[in-house]
């Protein structure tokens, strides 16, 4: 089985870290509520694709920032 992998691992654990903060900011800063739902969503979007190394508005824009990457395993990319 083929993994999909199109997020390099920094920018992983950016995504991740990044989307906890906007997460723990959506729960704890007195903002908004409409404010509060679109940071809570936004961040764990982060936080999924970055957990799973996988973004499909990345692969909608054709973009796969791993082609050079280790974390593919050795497999190639399709011609």
């Amino acid at each position: 089985m083929r993994r999909n992998v199109n997020v390099r691992r920094t920018e992983r654990w950016i995504r991740i870290a990044v989307g906890a903060g906007l997460i723990l900011s959506g729960v704890f800063a007195p903002i908004p509520l409409w404010a509060e739902e679109i940071a809570d969503v936004i961040g764990l979007l982060l936080v999924v694709t970055g957990g799973v190394g996988y973004c499909p508005l990345r692969h909608f824009l054709n973009q796969n920032a791993c082609r050079s990457d280790s974390s593919t395993h050795g497999r190639s990319e399709r011609s």
